[in-house]
């Protein structure tokens, strides 16, 4: 198996759940990637209008299972595991420096982990569907170009119909980033390359 997609929670329980412990070791074990999808279920009541249960929901869905992975201690008894977090990663990219001044001051953001949020962040991987430049560009320049991958999100109306063209008009990412961006990242995650 080269790899799974789960989704944001499963049967309404966060990813730090501790049935899903064999699942990781066994995911883990294979060298499996492991895609993960939103599907904001548990905002869905408050967010009918306009959308947002797409346009905020998922980004909050995806963000709330980084946490939960980072905080929850599955990075920390899985620190091999390759979790790739989809939608540019919500809104966890742009808040880690949140994380990591609650890991220092709150003593719940230590309960699960003894190292700070940074040194989980760093194991993660996000593909590129931000629907902004400038927020792709961060995320790239932030996490490494050796963390993103391509992404499209297709066939949903919500997809980049040119993911390609989005990460070749990015200036700030150089031939090589986007190359790695391009496939070589997830051929090297999915074991496919030598």
């Amino acid at each position: 198996m080269k790899g799974v997609q789960i989704l944001s929670d499963v049967n309404e329980k966060n990813l730090d759940w501790a049935g899903l412990w064999p699942f990781y070791e066994t995911a883990q074990q294979l060298g499996a990637l492991i895609l993960c999808h939103p599907r904001a279920f548990s905002v869905m009541e408050r967010m009918k209008k306009y959308h947002l249960q797409n346009l905020v929901g998922h980004p909050f869905d995806t963000s709330l299972a980084i946490a939960s992975v980072i905080f929850g201690g599955v990075l920390k008894d899985f620190p091999k595991l390759k979790l790739c977090f989809l939608h540019g990663g919500g809104f966890a990219p742009y808040q880690r420096g949140r994380f990591e001044h609650g890991y220092q001051v709150r003593p719940e953001c230590r309960e699960m982990i003894s190292r700070p949020p940074s040194e989980y962040f760093k194991l993660l991987h996000f593909d590129t569907v931000t629907h902004y430049d400038p927020a792709l560009e961060y995320l790239i320049k932030t996490v490494g170009s050796d963390k993103v991958l391509l992404g499209s999100d297709y066939p949903a109306d919500m997809a980049d119909a040119d993911p390609v063209g989005t990460l070749g008009r990015l200036e700030s990412i150089s031939p090589s980033e986007k190359e790695r961006i391009m496939g070589k990242n997830a051929a090297r995650l999915l074991g496919i390359t030598p």
